[in-house]
């Protein structure tokens, strides 16, 4: 980051004498990227945008001698296999699936379907062709191979020595305890189920046989004594469970006329679950659809305002008739249970899947919220009694959080977090008494401020871990006490959980988060950021201290670290310094493994400087001014403005050029092409939004042409999406822009608000009264805020050229509210082109319409601010 501005010490300079003078130039050379005009950057040409590359870390081996990472670049990647401390690489082009196993053997698939196995100590190679899959199993590699369109399993060894092999492999699935391994085949006309044990011998198990259906869903319960799959039926699958102990089959399905429900069926293309005690398997059931005589039938909609949904909503799920419902059996008692059906359709399992929770997400609309509010049901599935667990509670999907074990349930209600406890049936307010805000105190939109959220649970589900706007606190589940772990609110520094395995990261039940379980006697490992975003770290945090292992003024992300050793491993970065991958351990400070692109600093020679300024509320903001490659004291350059409500941090994000990047905008294209790069913070205010954007812009503006290398009659604006209608509303009432860009921008907010949400089948006015829109009221309780700040309506006083964008597939922001300003500004003869682009979103995907829209922005740019030739398709036709 530049820390001296260079071209405000030239009174300075004319005081000196001679000596001095070559002093101060030498020091300035070695302080101050402005006196880097001595050296010639190299002017980059989108042909050499394929050079740069961005890495990510992998694994770290559990001793932290070994790490793999993936260099990926625009069109190739490569998976690396590196010795941290020295040592051999190994390298993979377009490796993936990459995994260590048996203390010190690393295998790895590549395009080309070939499997490479590495003994890293000794570098012994070896490899099979033709895999399309494997999976380690203890000191077994499980290798799947096809040819001719046939399937094959070889089980090898870690010397990659074949010890069995199974031909006309349909599935396999490894058991939890990694000593058997359950496959289906197809051979001699009939389909089998066997089960093979790993161990100093391959034994084979026949489980089952069928002349006529395809088995699949091989599903591990997770004390690995239980076997369960589904042969395959066009809507008439049979659940089969195998116990292991007593080799028993029992089966569940169609056939079996008593307790299977009519007019029902299991859903083969969805995954089977074993309760943790083993004695329960959930799947899901679909209801038979009974066509009905529809000749002369009228086919018009009916859309009634009064309906619980709005119509298109409503179709998707029929009354709760086509979506699937959650379906429990028990193999011992062959006992059947619907856990959501059509009166509580929606619902989720407790970790342990003791318990399920189930509600329905239509109890109180029609409403005006984003999402309605819903009354929980606590349903304990060994007697199916169902009672009330929360009344009228706010209906998000994580805002119910799950235990590691199924003991709590976590929630977030009226600024305070509330456990229940499952089996005692009781609530308990854990922050009742706190002073520290618990919910995000620069929340700036409507409705109830989110809480900053929960990291998991620890000490055996004693003690929750909950955040506050700084620090990590762990709180007794019982309300016995708290304790904070760290001490961020007096540093300015905001602790947050990065967590390294399964455990810890926990994981998801019908889109509800089962929270992870950490250890502080073995070591957390947290993520640290400065309040103002400058400085960014890792710390370890165990029962005897806060240890500090790199903080400094750098982007730090995929931290890692090694299971069993205190190795640490993360990438670092700033704007003008590319990605490198760092290393730590006990024995030694962070060291480099990895630099990319060594090529980039013969293009790139300017940091980035931080420019302060105040709004029109007296606060103080900031934003980011990026330089051109050709930066020289003295010398106008043109400047493109990037807005999107705050950006500062992304301070020290390092971007390569491209042709692809989904918007059409690229810091590093630009300023490789001569141009400033400013990317400002925005704040609101309710029901003001056009406004607040217009007096943070124009602040920003006023305080960045103080510079006097900006050429304040060639500034260009662009924004997407919230920043598109920033862009748009901007250019009605400021006459400060040379040209301007928006892509997929709302543009009139009462026809966006009378509209439907294509991707959620939702009104739009639950978005636009909570979203980023912050209206804060409905249309009709303050038209005035919606005339406004809808910039359609004040397109009379653009003078500024515009480029559009949309996506004609756009359902996040309907592409009409584009066209809606296209025809508002053809009508009243305004400069403007829209480009719209065929089955296309929110964002580009297709490469080829990606590099489309990004050369012609910056086309845009070179002919309104730099004044080159006028690009073809500006012309009229």
């Amino acid at each position: 980051m530049r820390a001296l501005h260079c071209n405000s010490n030239r009174a300075f300079l004319n005081s000196l004498c001679l000596q001095d003078f070559i002093l101060f130039i030498f020091l300035a050379l070695g302080n101050c990227p402005s006196w880097g005009q001595f050296k010639q950057m190299k002017e980059l040409d989108a042909q050499e945008y394929h050079l740069w590359s961005l890495p990510s870390i992998g694994e770290i081996t559990s001793d932290g001698k070994w790490m793999t990472y993936r260099i990926n670049y625009e069109k190739a990647d490569t998976l690396t296999v590196k010795g941290i401390e020295g040592g051999k690489n190994y390298q993979f082009a377009s490796g993936f699936n990459g995994r260590f196993f048996d203390r010190g053997m690393f295998a790895c698939q590549t395009k080309d379907s070939l499997l490479s196995i590495v003994n890293l100590k000794t570098g012994n190679k070896k490899s099979f062709d033709k895999v399309t899959d494997y999976a380690v199993a203890g000191r077994y590699l499980l290798i799947l191979r096809q040819e001719n369109g046939l399937k094959s399993l070889i089980i090898s060894d870690a010397t990659a020595k074949k010890r069995y092999t199974e031909k006309n492999i349909i599935e396999f699935k490894i058991s939890p305890d990694n000593n058997m391994v359950a496959v289906t085949i197809y051979t001699d006309g009939s389909y089998f189920v066997k089960n093979i044990t790993l161990g100093e011998r391959i034994l084979i198990h026949h489980i089952y046989q069928n002349a006529s259906a395809q088995c699949k869903r091989l599903t591990w319960s997770s004390d690995s004594k239980s076997l369960a799959f589904l042969q395959i039926g066009d809507k008439s699958s049979e659940l089969y469970c195998y116990r292991l102990d007593g080799e028993k089959m029992i089966s569940f399905g169609p056939s079996d006329k008593t307790n299977f429900p009519k007019n029902s069926y299991i859903d083969a293309g969805q995954p089977l679950d074993f309760s943790k005690d083993n004695q329960r398997i959930f799947f899901k059931m679909r209801q038979v659809i009974i066509p009905t005589n529809t000749t002369g039938k009228s086919d018009v909609q009916i859309w009634n305002a009064a309906d619980k949904w709005i119509y298109s909503a409503e179709q998707i799920i029929k009354g709760w008739t086509v979506n699937p419902k959650i379906g429990m059996f028990e193999p011992d008692t062959e006992r059947f249970l619907f856990i959501t059906d059509t009166i509580f359709p929606k619902g989720f399992l407790t970790a342990d899947k003791r318990y399920s929770v189930s509600y329905n997400p239509k109890e109180y609309e029609p409403q005006t919220k984003p999402k309605a509010d819903v009354d929980l049901y606590l349903t304990e599935l060994s007697t199916n009694k169902k009672e009330m667990l929360l009344k009228r509670f706010r209906g998000d999907d994580d805002n119910i959080l799950l235990s590691p074990t199924g003991k709590y349930l976590s929630y977030f209600k009226e600024k305070c977090w509330f456990v229940f406890d499952v089996g005692k049936k009781t609530h308990l307010n854990l922050t009742a008494e706190w002073k520290i805000p618990l919910d995000e105190v620069e929340f700036d939109m409507a409705g109830e401020s989110p809480a900053y959220g929960l990291a998991g649970w620890m000490a055996n589900e004693k003690k929750m871990l909950i955040y506050d706007q700084f620090d990590i606190w762990a709180v007794a589940a019982d309300g016995s006490g708290k304790q904070k772990l760290t001490n961020g609110r007096e540093r300015g520094v905001v602790f947050r959980i990065v967590p390294q395995n399964d455990t810890e990261r926990g994981s998801s039940d019908n889109h509800h988060t089962i929270l992870g379980n950490y250890d502080l006697g073995k070591g957390i490992v947290l993520r640290a950021t400065t309040s103002n975003h400058l400085k960014n770290g890792i710390f370890y945090l165990t029962t005897k201290s806060l240890q500090e292992i790199v903080f400094k003024e750098k982007g730090i992300y995929n931290i890692t670290k090694a299971n069993k050793a205190n190795t640490f491993a993360w990438i670092e970065e700033n704007y003008n310094n590319a990605p490198q991958i760092m290393t730590s351990n006990e024995a030694q400070k962070p060291k480099i493994l990895l630099a990319t692109n060594p090529q980039h600093h013969n293009y790139f020679s300017h940091e980035a400087e931080v420019i302060n300024y105040t709004n029109a509320n007296g606060k103080t903001l900031q934003g980011m001014l990026y330089y051109p490659y050709n930066y020289e004291v003295g010398k106008k350059f043109p400047m493109v403005m990037h807005i999107y409500e705050k950006q500062f941090a992304e301070i020290h994000r390092f971007i390569r050029p491209s042709l692809y990047n989904s918007t059409g905008f690229n810091i590093a294209n630009l300023t490789a092409q001569g141009y400033f790069v400013f990317l400002p913070d925005i704040t609101y205010t309710m029901g003001n939004i056009g406004d607040s954007a217009l007096n943070c812009v124009e602040a920003a503006v006023l305080a960045v042409v103080q510079k006097e290398e900006i050429n304040e009659e060639k500034i260009g604006l662009i924004g997407h999406s919230f920043g598109g209608f920033e862009t748009n509303y901007i250019i009605a009432k400021s006459k400060l822009f040379a040209c301007a860009v928006a892509g997929s921008a709302p543009t009139n907010y009462i026809s966006n608000y009378l509209s439907e949400a294509k991707n959620t089948k939702q009104p739009n006015f639950f978005m636009i009264e909570y979203g980023q829109a912050r209206m804060g009221k409905s249309l009709f309780d303050d038209t005035d805020i919606y005339l406004r700040n809808s910039p359609v309506l004040l397109v009379a006083g653009i003078t500024t050229p515009l480029l559009s964008w949309t996506g004609l597939k756009d359902y996040q922001v309907n592409y009409t509210q584009s066209f809606e300003f296209y025809m508002a500004m053809r009508r009243l003869g305004k400069f403007h082109i829209l480009l719209a682009f065929p089955d296309e979103g929110h964002g580009i995907l297709d490469r080829t319409r990606d590099a489309d829209l990004t050369e012609k922005i910056e086309q845009w740019f070179a002919y309104f601010l730099k004044d080159k030739n006028k690009p073809n398709w500006i012309n009229p036709t």
